[in-house]
C-alpha cells in the first residue's frame, strides 16, 4: 500500500470531492482518480461511492478515514520532529464543553494547561448541547455520546464511560433503595428537560437485557451539572454518564443505584473539530484533556478556591460606579 494514497484518500473523505481534493494537492483529478482506484483494490473494499454529481462515504470509507487521519497525523509529527518545523502552540483556542465536565476541567485548564502553553488562550463556552462549531466559531468541541452523528465534522475519541444510575447515600437512606429498574418509578428522578417536563423514558440495560421504564421527574433542568448538585443535596436519582459524576462518587456524595445496570451501555468521549489538520494549539488542548481524564476522579470541582479564600463572616462592600 503506498502511503501517498492514503493520504490522496484522505483529501478526497474530507472535501467530498475528487477535483478539490487535486487543487489542494496540486495534481490532476486523473491522478487522484487512479490514486483512490489503486487504493481500493490493494484494500479489496470499496472507499467511495462515485456518483457524476456526488462522492460519499461507504461505510468501510467512513472507517478507515479515521484511521487515515491518525496515520496522516503521525507522519506529519515524524517529519516536524525530523526538520524542526512543528509550530509551537500559540494563539486563542474557541472550545465548547459539557457543564459538568468543563466545571470540573476549569482548574487544571487553568493552571496546568496555561503553564504548559502560555502562550495559548482559552474561549470556554460550557454547554449541554451540540453546539454548531462552524456557525459558532468553535475550534474544537468536547463530546459524550454513544455514536456521533454523520457530520463533515472529524473526531478523535480520548475516553470512554458508561451512563449510571447514582443517587446521595442521604436519599437512599430515607427512602430506601430501588431493587429493580421498574421500581424507579416509584422514586424521585432527575431529569434533563424544560419546567414542563413531568416524566421522562428512561432507556437502561438490565439483567434481562434492555429495559424501559417511565420515571416521575422530581426536578428537570437544562444543566446536568445543576442536576448533579441537586442528587449531591438527596434531592433524587439521576442518571447520568460515570465520568461527569467520578469526583462525587469517590468522595462519598454519590453512590451507584441498581450496581450492574447499564454497565454494558458504553460511551465514547470524542473530541470533535472542522479542520482536517488541525493547529498545532488544538492538538495540545486534545492532548490535555486526554491526560486529565485519567484522573478525573481525583478532581473536586466543589473546592477549587483555597479555604481562608472564603470568609462567610466578612461583610461585601458594594461600589458606586460613576462615569
Amino acid at each position: 500500500m503506498n502511503v501517498a494514497d492514503v493520504q490522496i484518500f484522505t483529501k478526497v473523505a474530507a472535501t467530498r470531492s475528487f477535483s478539490e481534493a487535486a487543487a489542494l494537492l496540486g495534481v490532476t483529478r486523473s491522478t487522484v482518480s487512479k490514486s483512490i482506484s489503486r487504493l481500493e483494490t490493494d484494500l479489496g473494499v470499496v472507499l467511495l461511492n462515485r456518483t457524476p454529481r456526488n462522492v460519499s462515504l461507504t461505510d468501510a470509507g467512513r472507517t478507515f478515514f479515521q484511521h487515515s487521519l491518525e496515520v496522516d497525523e503521525s507522519l506529519e509529527r515524524a517529519i516536524a520532529s525530523v526538520i524542526g518545523a512543528d509550530q509551537r502552540p500559540s494563539g486563542n483556542v474557541s472550545c465548547s464543553l459539557p457543564t459538568s465536565l468543563g466545571a470540573t476541567l476549569i482548574a487544571p485548564l487553568m493552571r496546568k494547561f496555561r503553564e504548559a502553553w502560555p502562550e495559548v488562550s482559552l474561549s470556554l463556552q460550557f454547554d449541554d448541547r451540540y453546539v454548531d462549531l462552524i456557525g459558532s466559531n468553535i475550534d474544537v468541541a468536547i463530546r459524550v455520546a454513544q455514536k456521533l452523528d454523520d457530520s463533515s465534522l472529524l473526531s478523535r475519541r480520548i475516553g470512554s464511560t458508561r451512563e449510571i444510575l447514582v443517587a446521595s447515600p442521604g436519599y437512599l437512606a430515607k427512602h430506601g433503595e430501588p431493587q429493580d429498574i421498574q421500581a424507579l418509578k416509584s422514586h424521585r428522578c432527575l431529569a434533563v428537560g424544560n419546567a414542563s417536563k413531568k416524566r421522562a423514558i428512561w432507556r437502561l440495560e438490565g439483567p434481562d437485557g434492555p429495559a424501559e421504564v417511565t420515571v416521575d421527574c422530581g426536578t428537570t433542568s437544562n444543566s446536568v451539572l445543576a442536576l448533579i448538585l441537586a442528587a449531591c443535596m438527596d434531592d433524587g436519582i439521576i442518571c447520568v454518564p460515570e465520568l461527569f459524576v467520578s469526583g462525587e462518587l469517590s468522595q462519598g456524595l454519590l453512590a451507584r443505584v441498581l450496581p450492574g445496570s447499564n454497565d454494558a451501555l458504553n460511551y465514547g468521549v470524542y473530541a470533535v473539530y472542522p479542520n482536517l489538520k488541525p493547529p498545532a494549539k488544538i492538538r495540545a488542548f486534545i492532548d490535555f484533556v486526554e491526560a486529565e481524564l485519567m484522573s478525573i476522579n481525583t478532581m473536586d470541582r466543589w473546592s477549587l478556591l483555597p479555604a481562608d479564600n472564603y470568609n462567610p463572616s466578612k461583610p461585601i462592600t458594594l461600589r458606586k460606579l460613576t462615569g
